[in-house]
């Protein structure tokens, strides 16, 4: 049996804890590394000043455990707890033949918007304004004559579904 060595992954002062913690969610956020893979990377790191503490997991948990630390530790439950609506939704569940309500999570879009427009609200740069005037919409807009570049917002946005059945 090999003897494990004491010393530490990397000299002291060689990694800084901010830059190691987001390397680490930096790659789980890419899929390249998965949430057992950050949480048992912070655990062989833990009390090193890496700044990861609060994402380690023993490699010796139970599988679904380290999702739960890792959406814990980044605040994921309490940001869905805060901005996901869930709606009943009628359903039909086959294998008892009875009618069912499903809790369906969605993301109500006048409140994306909102969020979205308090935070980062920037107008055309100079260079596209020119394009976006040679568009019939644009050049007709009583809004952009009225309120000009600074005071108006545009906006697209994709709406994406999921059919409930597989006739959908």
């Amino acid at each position: 049996m090999r003897k494990r060595s004491s010393t530490p992954l990397a000299p002291a002062g060689s990694l800084d804890g901010a830059d190691f913690r987001q390397w680490l969610l930096l790659r789980y956020g890419q899929g390249r590394l998965s949430a057992k893979h950050v949480c048992t990377a912070a655990w062989a790191c833990r009390n090193r000043g890496l700044d990861v503490d609060d994402l380690a997991l023993s490699p010796l948990s139970q599988t679904g455990h380290f999702q739960r630390k890792l959406d814990e530790a980044l605040g994921i439950n309490s940001w869905v707890d805060e901005h996901v609506y869930w709606a009943d939704v009628p359903s039909h569940d086959h294998r008892t033949n009875t009618r069912t309500q499903l809790r369906h999570p969605m993301l109500l879009v006048h409140e994306r918007v909102a969020d979205e427009f308090a935070e980062n609200v920037v107008a055309p740069p100079e260079a596209e304004r020119d394009e976006l005037l040679a568009l019939p919409r644009f050049r007709s807009c009583p809004l952009l004559r009225e309120l000009g570049w600074d005071r108006l917002a545009l906006l697209g946005f994709y709406i994406d579904s999921a059919p409930w059945s597989n006739s959908d």
